[in-house]
């Protein structure tokens, strides 16, 4: 196991015995952790930040507008880089199969 130098807890939050797991900051684990947890609030879920979270797709009208949610993870995850596309499911069409790729934002000092 590697010494974590910069802790930052784990998301999903967990316990791994005797303390709470946690990753290196700024790692892709920990960015990827941060925007599927983004991806994974609807806005207004969070009481202490209700902008967080990305618009509530569900009864949303195909396609899904990628560019809007992908605005909306990287206004609180700037760390990150991201592709997202979109198709219909295979056997329902009203279904959209969606594909996001994060990466770490290349930071210039």
């Amino acid at each position: 196991m590697v010494a974590v130098l910069v802790p930052h807890l784990a998301i999903p939050f967990n316990w791994d015995g005797s303390s709470a797991a946690v990753i290196e900051q700024d790692t892709i684990e920990d960015i990827s952790a941060c925007v599927e947890a983004s991806c994974l609030t609807i806005i207004g879920q969070r009481e202490e930040l209700p902008d967080f979270g990305i618009p509530d797709p569900t009864f949303g009208i195909q396609p899904i507008d990628v560019q809007r949610i992908i605005d909306a993870v990287l206004k609180y995850e700037p760390r990150a880089a991201l592709y997202m596309s979109q198709s219909p499911d295979e056997f329902d069409q009203l279904i959209a199969r969606v594909l996001l790729a994060v990466s770490a934002k290349e930071v210039n000092v």
